[in-house]
């Protein structure tokens, strides 16, 4: 399947093409930069365009604050946040600086590429957050491919609107597709619930309620969907015996999930804050080369494979 609109998770996709723990950095305009692996990602790009994108369809890169996500924890904007649970996200590695240089240039190099490529930032917010107000203004009544392995993304996965997170699944999911895996019917609202209950290891986000409940997780979302209301259903008695002690574990950490549900939230974003962050590119010829003589990436064009995809020997 071809889609008109692919949104990329910036960040997590450098997590996944970088391969800078085996790369000398190398100096490109005073900053030193993985030359190797900006080109790893740019391959990737194209790859993916290849292979899933319609001719005249729209790339959107979502770029989390350009320096490390720990240092997101110490600005008023996450105040909130880190209140909420000290330990969000602060065991995260924190990555060399010449890594985010590359993300820097990255986003550079796409700012000057053809107008098919669409850079988005929001200082001091995260991609998670932006992806609702790109879906909602810029995708609407498009199919749409999400490219991630935040689970965070679930909660937007539709009918239209796929997933491609990489990792244990190779193919695009719709919402029937990853509920039937995750086994329960995905929206905002479930993906919400869930993680509050559950928790989430990699956002060192503590678990509620033990995961040996989640086959009664499915019984507990017929009685709501709504994560501010979740505290009040588990109060009430249950004659399953299983439900009860599930809704017992949810009752004695009322507070914690309450807490978990603050933090798996995204913030809201206003429409006329993502209109002016959003930058097509300039279609610059002079500067693409320049980047891509600077970074030694010869043809990005030409066809080539990410992993076992064949590519241009050199």
């Amino acid at each position: 399947m071809r889609y008109d609109c692919l949104i990329i998770d910036v960040h997590n996709l450098a997590y996944r093409t970088f391969n800078y723990k085996k790369e000398v950095p190398y100096y490109v305009s005073k900053k030193q930069v993985y030359k190797k692996s900006i080109c790893a990602f740019i391959n990737k790009i194209e790859e993916l365009k290849e292979t899933f994108l319609h001719a005249d369809g729209t790339i959107y890169l979502l770029f989390d604050n350009q320096t490390s996500r720990i240092d997101l924890q110490s600005t008023f904007y996450f105040a909130e946040r880190k209140k909420a649970y000290t330990k969000y996200k602060e065991d995260r590695d924190k990555q060399p600086k010449e890594f985010y240089n590359s993300i820097n240039l990255l986003k550079y190099y796409y700012m000057v590429s053809p107008p098919q490529y669409v850079t988005i930032q929001v200082p001091m917010l995260e991609a998670d957050d932006l992806v609702e107000p790109v879906l909602r203004l810029y995708c609407t009544n498009k199919t749409t491919l999400m490219v991630t392995t935040d689970y965070d993304w679930a909660r937007y996965v539709s009918a239209q609107v796929h997933w491609l997170p990489g990792y244990s699944v190779t193919e695009p999911e719709d919402a029937t597709q990853l509920s039937a895996r995750m086994g329960f019917p995905i929206s905002e609202n479930t993906v919400v619930i869930y993680k509050s209950l559950f928790g989430d290891v990699a956002d060192n986000i503590p678990a509620v309620v033990s995961e040996r409940y989640k086959a009664q997780f499915l019984q507990f979302l017929a009685l709501t969907t709504d994560p501010d209301a979740v505290p009040f259903i588990a109060c009430k008695d249950y004659e399953d015996e299983s439900l009860q002690e599930m809704c017992k574990q949810i009752k004695e950490q009322e507070n914690q999930y309450r807490i978990n549900v603050q933090i798996v939230r995204t913030i809201p974003v206003r429409d006329e804050h993502v209109y002016a962050v959003t930058t097509k590119g300039r279609d610059s010829k002079v500067a693409l080369r320049a980047v891509q003589e600077a970074i030694g990436l010869s043809n990005p064009h030409e066809k080539f494979v990410f992993g076992n995809i064949r590519r241009p020997r050199a």
